[in-house]
């Protein structure tokens, strides 16, 4: 085991033999079953968690990385899949993993409207969060979000962040919490476990808390 990194000199964390994401001093954080935040990532897991799994598999991506992302893009909108797959932040990013325009045609898409795709927008999205794993620096699912938000991994501002990544508010804790979670609750058959915990549903609808998310930072 490597013990606890952080390329960028913030608080430190390790990435254990099971997946999960140990902070220095506080274990393995993860969000509480009964929260908002626990709602919105089953929530994303039974909207789209066969697409997550395929682009996952695909990739060579942990498939619980792509839905902690996920849910820190669009969760806030999980309780409508039809919004979550349409959703576009102020700076123009589209779809589930709120993937930029001109990433489209880079990763092989006609046009940016076909981002609005689920499929083909969560196929790029977890393309780019594999090529930045490729970053030796990035240090695990830390630091890969922070280059999947802004491009790049470390800030000079202390104010930013706990970890000195450069990412929008806390985006890195929010990723390891639903990281672990998920993880926690157990992947395979994780769609019908998560669906027992919030009760008897019919398909995707389920009704969740809304809560508003902070405006994204300019993506690549």
């Amino acid at each position: 085991m490597p013990g606890f990194i952080n390329p960028c000199g913030g608080k430190r964390w390790q990435i254990l033999s099971n997946g999960l994401i140990e902070v220095e001093n506080e274990g393995t954080p993860a969000v509480a079953e009964g929260t908002t935040a626990f709602t919105q990532m089953a929530q994303t897991w039974a909207n789209f968690g066969g697409l997550f799994q395929a682009a996952a598999a695909k990739y060579g991506v942990p498939v619980t990385w792509v839905l902690a992302v996920a849910t820190m893009e669009t969760g806030y909108l999980s309780s409508d899949p039809a919004k979550q797959a349409a959703a576009q932040s102020p700076v123009g990013a589209i779809g589930v993993m709120q993937v930029m325009p001109f990433n489209a045609t880079a990763f092989g898409l006609s046009d940016a409207s076909e981002l609005y795709d689920p499929a083909k927008n969560i196929d790029v999205g977890t393309h780019i969060l594999a090529n930045d794993m490729k970053n030796a620096d990035a240090g695990g699912l830390p630091g890969v979000s922070a280059l999947y938000n802004s491009g790049k991994l470390c800030t000079t501002d202390p104010t930013r962040n706990e970890w000195m990544l450069l990412a929008d508010s806390n985006y890195p804790r929010h990723v390891i919490e639903w990281n672990n979670a998920a993880i926690m609750a157990g992947l395979t058959g994780f769609g019908q476990g998560m669906l027992a915990v919030m009760g008897a549903v019919t398909g995707a609808a389920v009704a969740v808390a809304v809560v508003g998310r902070r405006v994204k930072a300019a993506k690549r």
